[in-house]
């Protein structure tokens, strides 16, 4: 009439408990009572919690470092750009093109420093934390 059910795991004892996760029948022995499911499931629970744990640690840290240089590409950008008069001398010097204006260099300057600060801020992005973003 009443056939008496087996731990699914270890097939010795008699299953008084079923995993709410995965279904098994399971013994008092594989039954993990906090959170009801069996040692199997648990296990996989752990495994998933701490790659969780790693990935967020990791978005955490690269996205810190990444508001870094972005805040110093932007105080960069705003320095080159308060003291492009000395730059632009010292280069409309060194350049032999005597009909160019100032702003010009200017212009040129900044683009320049720009260019190489997303090109830099993509290198990193792309090598450091192994994802690519461009």
């Amino acid at each position: 009439m009443y056939k008496e059910l087996l731990c699914d795991i270890c097939k010795e004892e008699q299953a008084s408990y079923r995993c709410k996760s995965c279904g098994k029948n399971v013994c008092v022995n594989h039954i993990n009572r906090d959170m009801w499911l069996c040692l199997e499931c648990v296990d996989r629970y752990r495994e998933r919690r701490v790659t969780l744990e790693k990935e967020v640690g990791n978005i955490f840290f690269y996205g810190i470092i990444t508001i870094a240089i972005v805040v110093i590409l932007a105080v960069g950008f705003i320095a080159i750009l308060s003291n492009t008069k000395v730059i632009v001398t010292y280069i409309s010097n060194i350049l032999p093109m005597p009909n160019i204006p100032n702003y010009i260099y200017e212009i040129i300057i900044s683009f320049l420093f720009f260019f190489v600060s997303i090109i830099f801020l993509g290198f990193f992005l792309k090598y450091v934390s192994g994802k690519t973003v461009m």
